[in-house]
């Protein structure tokens, strides 16, 4: 299932195009450092105007900032910073 994600193929291009206004998701990394905005989650078939069909994979993140202290949680932080 795409997710935020309108592909299109014309000509020799593709399109993508994603809503940013969408909220999104935390990503499923173990430290969830990222926003997942779009994905097509996984592969998916585009066919061109000839016919033939290509597979395409496609995530858009971003970075997130860590509420507090989850830095401190994850280890990321050196002692002095502590």
């Amino acid at each position: 299932m795409i997710e935020n994600v309108d592909l299109k193929i014309e000509g020799d291009l593709l399109t993508i195009k994603v809503d940013l206004t969408q909220e999104g998701r935390l990503s499923k990394n173990r430290y969830r450092k990222t926003i997942v905005l779009a994905s097509s989650n996984g592969t998916v078939p585009l066919v061109n105007p000839d016919g033939s069909y290509r597979r395409e994979c496609l995530n858009f993140s971003v970075w997130r900032k860590p509420e507090p202290g989850e830095l401190l949680r994850y280890g990321h932080l050196d002692r002095a910073e502590r």
